[in-house]
């Protein structure tokens, strides 16, 4: 697999592959028999999963059930009686937020909202440094209105939610709830977990798994691409210097799940809460986001990349059985992934630059790859100053290198940083 001009990071393809046949592999070894992929990543690597299984058995050894969960509609349903609950894992990911970003990460609806904020007159729009300490929160917090709203919608969400988990028909309270989701800490899986009241053994199977929490005995998680814990898997550095590609070229034909609701309900809330709900053999309705602009992404960018990345799949698939030809090794899929990350052509990091992704829990906005307008020479000139002065700084942030040089109008360094990180790495494991 080589790069081209039509599809950016080809790679990609080869590395699905490696995730999805060492998923089947581990699930086979256990004794699994149902697996639930996790929505929006887990829409393509579901159809991945069955098409494995097809060319190389004939049929699907394997069930595979698709669940659209998001962490803010499985929030609420993890949570405890308003006495109990110091919501840690919110405050311990986003310590300074607004009352609203609060309220909405309890998955409220804006009606909802509107009604706790003409009780609670004070700016619900600023964010407030560590929130969880302030004299407004704790005000919410004492206020009846939002104790009745917290505990009735804490109640039916997660009724719901377990109402659809059933709907399944699998036997995972004694059988275990195996989830499949692309990572990087667990959340959804925690949440669920805590929904079923920590009585049913959750396990995790994730591309990647990078400081994960609230591991436990009955709540397990395994990185199969990479890992951090409990010590760096091979070519972790690699795996792990662009995440948000994966996350962006595993894009969904929906928006996020929204809620779990009563058909009576679902007919009441879709056009307040500009939701729809997605087509499933439940009791209850589970609505998605409706979003314009993320219907387009997927459409014009996202679409295209996944029907390339599974012609390679299936390529790969077939030259496996058709001519018993033996899977590459680690290094060698390590090597085609840092390929597109640490020497991307151009095109692709145009191709990146362009992309957009919605935060929807916690923080509520759009995050763009692409920097600003181009930067004067004075200002790249301390830019450059400062990236000599701390490099690790700048660029060792999270975010994929040649965006960081591109936002800074260094992209001339871009290849030179690039033939750095694919010598360290590979030297590592020489």
């Amino acid at each position: 697999i080589v790069a081209g001009a039509d599809v950016p990071f080809p790679e990609m393809g080869s590395s699905l592959w490696r995730f999805i046949a060492t998923l089947f592999d581990r699930l086979r070894a256990g004794g699994v028999a149902d697996v639930f992929f996790c929505s929006k990543e887990g829409e393509f690597l579901l159809r991945l999963f069955n098409a494995y299984q097809e060319k190389m058995f004939g049929g699907r050894l394997i069930a595979g059930h698709y669940l659209i969960v998001s962490r803010k509609a499985t929030f609420i349903c993890s949570l405890r009686p308003l006495p109990q609950e110091d919501f840690s894992r919110l405050f311990d990911q986003y310590r300074d937020l607004t009352l609203t970003e609060f309220v909405l990460s309890l998955n409220f609806s804006m009606a909802q909202l509107a009604r706790l904020a003409a009780e609670l007159p004070c700016d619900w729009q600023i964010r407030l440094a560590g929130l969880r300490h302030h004299e407004h929160f704790q005000a919410l917090l004492q206020l009846p209105l939002f104790q009745e709203m917290y505990e009735r919608h804490r109640k039916e969400q997660r009724g719901n939610l377990l109402a659809y988990l059933d709907s399944f028909r699998v036997d995972y309270r004694s059988r275990g709830l195996h989830l499949v989701d692309v990572g990087w800490k667990g959340s959804i899986q925690n949440n669920i977990y805590f929904a079923l009241e920590e009585r049913v053994q959750v396990q995790g199977y994730y591309l990647g798994l990078l400081t994960p929490s609230g591991l436990t005995a009955k709540n397990g998680k395994t990185g199969l691409l990479f890992t951090d814990h409990p010590r760096h898997s091979p070519f972790v550095h690699v795996y792990n210097n662009n995440r948000s590609l994966f996350e962006m070229v595993l894009g969904a034909s929906h928006g996020s799940a929204d809620g779990y609701f009563s058909p009576r309900e679902t007919a009441a809330i879709q056009d307040e809460r500009g939701s729809m709900a997605e087509p499933v053999d439940a009791p209850v309705a589970v609505t998605v986001l409706d979003l314009p602009e993320e219907r387009r992404l997927y459409r014009e960018r996202i679409l295209p990349l996944q029907q390339a990345y599974f012609a390679m799949f299936e390529e790969m698939t077939g030259a496996l059985v058709e001519e018993y030809c033996p899977p590459p090794d680690a290094a060698w899929f390590a090597g085609h992934h840092a390929r597109m990350l640490f020497r991307p052509t151009r095109a692709e990091v145009d191709f990146f630059a362009r992309l957009y992704h919605l935060e929807n829990f916690g923080l509520f906005e759009f995050t763009t790859f692409a920097g600003g307008e181009p930067l004067a020479l004075p200002q790249r000139l301390r830019n450059l100053l400062a990236l000599w002065k701390d490099p690790a700084g700048l660029l060792e942030t999270g975010v994929w290198p040649p965006i960081i040089f591109r936002r800074l109008g260094l992209d001339w360094l871009q290849p030179l940083d690039g033939w750095k990180r694919y010598r360290r790495v590979f030297s590592e494991h020489q």
